[in-house]
């Protein structure tokens, strides 16, 4: 199965690859070329030669860096993204966990999803972005626990005596 992180590795090796015979036939060594090693035999290649295969090498690079950049590298750019990601949902995951603890006072609650722990190294290199949101997180999870209790009759609340089940 072919994958991106394969064939970038693949583009990556042919390109040092590229350089290396450059810096070889700079030194008159053309071993790695079979057929022109066995024309050239024992003579020695004038500078010239030298010069012509090893400006034949440095256009192919350059045109394997036009169409694969090393600095759009697909393999940093997807894990970036991917961590980027996870980072983020770590950020909201934990925003949703400081309010609800901070207006309720439970301090057992445990987010549910599974990279949460797994991810609280970065506790001390995120910073809470300045953002504004429509929703208000603990709005929602007051509405629902308020709910939960109206079902089971444990609500302690005035509006239960009521049809509607909204905080007042």
């Amino acid at each position: 199965m072919k994958t991106v992180f394969k064939l970038a590795d693949k583009v990556a090796a042919f390109k040092a690859k590229l350089e290396l015979w450059g810096w070889r036939v700079n030194r008159g060594i053309f071993d790695m070329f079979h057929t022109l090693a066995g024309i050239l035999g024992d003579t020695e290649p004038e500078h010239s030669f030298s010069q012509l295969v090893h400006d034949y090498l440095s256009l192919i690079l350059k045109e394997f860096e036009r169409y694969f950049p090393t600095t759009k590298d697909p393999r940093t750019e997807i894990c970036t993204a991917k961590f980027q990601n996870l980072r983020t949902y770590y950020r909201n995951e934990k925003k949703k966990l400081s309010s609800f603890t901070s207006v309720t006072g439970a301090r057992d609650f445990a987010p549910k999803w599974e990279h949460f722990t797994r991810l609280q190294f970065l506790d001390d290199t995120i910073e809470p972005l300045d953002s504004t949101s429509n929703l208000d997180y603990m709005e929602l999870e007051i509405n629902a626990v308020h709910s939960i209790e109206c079902q089971h009759g444990g609500c302690i609340l005035e509006c239960c005596g009521t049809a509607s089940h909204s905080m007042q």
